[in-house]
């Protein structure tokens, strides 16, 4: 597992350093539009780095408290984990049908009734205010063009 580690991080290191080279050839602003399309992949590279590289040094200094064989995540966990990750999966593929504001309902009133355990009205209402502020937000502020759907929300 060790031998693993160090090589994955190496390879993320030596990918995160090549992003950042590349990164820094486009502008970093755009006069007129804010940020260009240098910022966010130069920012997203460095963090991935400086993640690599605390993965790196760990398993080189061989610094594991879990190296003892005990359980990180159980199979409950594991499967609480997956049922998010399917939940975000539909979510990418409903918004092209329902639109970006009854998708996001749905995923923050789901995602709050089982992360929260709240009562429905109440995951509801969440979902319908995030949803309303996001949508606001995104068209209005930004003037960003999202996904309508056949309600056109």
């Amino acid at each position: 597992m060790r031998k693993a580690n160090i090589i994955v991080a190496s390879t993320l290191l030596a990918l995160s350093i090549f992003i950042i080279y590349q990164a820094k050839k486009l502008p970093a602003s755009i006069p007129g539009a804010g940020l260009g399309p240098g910022v966010v992949p130069f920012w997203l590279a460095l963090c991935l780095a400086f993640l690599s590289s605390l993965l790196l040094i760990t398993n080189l200094l061989n610094i594991d408290k879990y190296a003892s064989g005990q359980i990180i995540l159980s199979r409950q966990e594991l499967m609480s984990v997956g049922v998010i990750f399917l939940t975000l999966i539909l979510y990418m593929i409903f918004m092209e049908y329902l639109g970006f504001g009854i998708a996001t309902i749905f995923l923050v009133t789901f995602l709050s009734k089982r992360l929260g355990n709240y009562a429905l009205w109440k995951c509801s209402l969440l979902g319908i205010v995030v949803a309303v502020v996001s949508v606001q937000v995104f068209r209005n502020f930004l003037s960003m063009p999202l996904p309508t759907g056949f309600l056109g929300f």
